[in-house]
């Protein structure tokens, strides 16, 4: 049986392990993180555990897709944010037919003021964007693969 030295917690899929294959996996996995892991109980970002940046060409995309965005805010009157963006992490959410992403806020970051960048990848969906109360019906978006939203 195979040592797995390469896990920072003791924990690791290993190749010739006794586990779950990883192709049985597949059809459960629903997000991956880049950047700092987020640990979903507790609703933190673990920025003291290793992990590996934001690939440089999607960070590159994100700065330019926030940039665009802080354009029109400011073209509208708006102030935007005050600083440059730099993206330190980035959820990949994964979607079979029929699956569906629960209402949620993003409220977990650290600056708040700083835009989440939303690239949407594969078929089409309908983004329920909030509003300012639970009593106001949601902004229904059609986003297909390739659309960038800017939160």
């Amino acid at each position: 049986h195979p040592v797995c030295r390469d896990s920072y917690d003791g924990r690791c899929w290993c190749r010739d392990g006794s586990g779950k294959t990883a192709a049985s996996c597949l059809d459960k996995l629903r997000w991956v993180t880049i950047g700092p892991q987020y640990d979903w109980t507790q609703r933190v970002y673990d920025s003291e555990g290793p992990y590996q940046p934001v690939p440089e060409l999607l960070a590159q995309l994100s700065r330019k897709a926030s940039a665009i965005a802080l354009e029109a805010e400011r073209g509208r009157g708006l102030p935007g944010w005050q600083r440059a963006f730099s993206p330190d992490a980035a959820l990949v959410n994964y979607y079979g037919e029929g699956d569906t992403l629960n209402g949620h806020v993003d409220d977990v970051e650290p600056d708040q003021s700083m835009p989440i960048v939303s690239i949407s990848l594969g078929c089409p969906a309908i983004l329920l964007m909030g509003r300012e109360t639970l009593d106001a019906p949601p902004a229904a978006i059609l986003v297909r693969g390739g659309d960038v939203v800017v939160l």
